[in-house]
């Protein structure tokens, strides 16, 4: 029975590396926020669900809008979209941060605008 039960594992354990061998990963294309941006990754793992986890561990809960496999999209996405390495995004993200930061500025201003004209308004009224 020994002999029988080390055969068995060498079975179980030479098909599992012809296995890993032979199967290959499949490429997944996926959309990710990435500072309030929206981006187009691939990933390549096993499953559309072992993507997702990793893309889920890479980039943080809530931050994974889609996975699908790639196909015709692949094809797409390379032909009318362009993939950002992680320099482009850094710089994308301080340039879409600087924007949201420039729009702030002119909402303050404003608002301080019209606190003024307010105080303008109550001292005009007093008179």
């Amino acid at each position: 029975m020994p002999e029988t039960h080390g055969l068995l594992l060498w079975l179980i354990n030479t098909s599992m590396k012809i296995a890993e061998v032979t199967n290959s990963l499949k490429t997944y294309i996926a959309t990710v926020r990435v500072n309030g941006a929206a981006i187009k990754t691939s990933i390549q793992a096993d499953s559309s669900y072992a993507a997702r986890m990793l893309l889920l561990r890479l980039y943080g809960q809530g931050n994974v809008a889609s996975v699908t496999a790639a196909g015709s999209e692949l094809a797409e996405t390379a032909a009318g979209t362009q993939v950002m390495d992680a320099g482009e995004q850094q710089v994308k993200a301080l340039a879409d941060q600087a924007r949201r930061i420039a729009q702030q500025k002119r909402q303050l201003q404003a608002r301080q605008g019209i606190a003024k004209a307010q105080e303008r308004m109550r001292q005009v009224s007093k008179k």
